[in-house]
């Protein structure tokens, strides 16, 4: 009777770690989503003040249902987000990237002045339904050219 007793208690326990793992698996599993890739910093290199820069985010999923991208939003008012539609620059809203492909954002902006002489970094960020990244950010640095100005006395 007490080996009976240890038996059924060995595999009421096994059966309740069983239960666990599987249940740990189904929550945590991630099938069949979309996956972004995207750069987490780009460097516009070196600038001047008030000089226009425009440079392309590159998005790629690499899942295998679709991208969707939207809530685009950035650090600064000197700062746009845009895409390309028909060959005409729109502002991005909401996108949708297919499983393997890729899209272009393109960030714009005009060199702000309190950066003279410094380092810039500006922000675009945008929601996803990545499971493993609902929020993007891309970080935008460049160096920026000090100015020099000679008054005559």
């Amino acid at each position: 009777m007490q080996g009976r007793f240890w038996l059924l208690l060995g595999l009421s326990l096994m059966a309740a770690a069983c239960g666990v793992a599987w249940s740990w698996r189904q929550r945590h599993a991630i099938p069949d989503a979309p996956a972004i890739v995207v750069p987490e910093t780009l460097d516009l290199g070196l600038r001047t003040v008030g000089e226009s820069v425009s440079c392309p985010i590159e998005v790629r999923n690499t899942g295998a249902e679709p991208l969707l991208l939207s809530k685009f939003r950035t650090s600064c008012g000197c700062l746009t987000v845009t895409t390309r539609i028909e060959g005409r620059s729109v502002p991005a809203t909401e996108m949708t990237v297919a499983p393997g492909e890729a899209v272009s954002l393109w960030s714009g902006m005009v060199v702000p002045s309190g950066n003279a002489g410094g380092r810039l970094r500006q922000s675009v960020r945008f929601e996803t339904n990545d499971p493993k990244h609902p929020f993007v950010t891309v970080e935008l640095t460049a160096e920026v050219q000090g100015v020099v100005m000679a008054v005559p006395t």
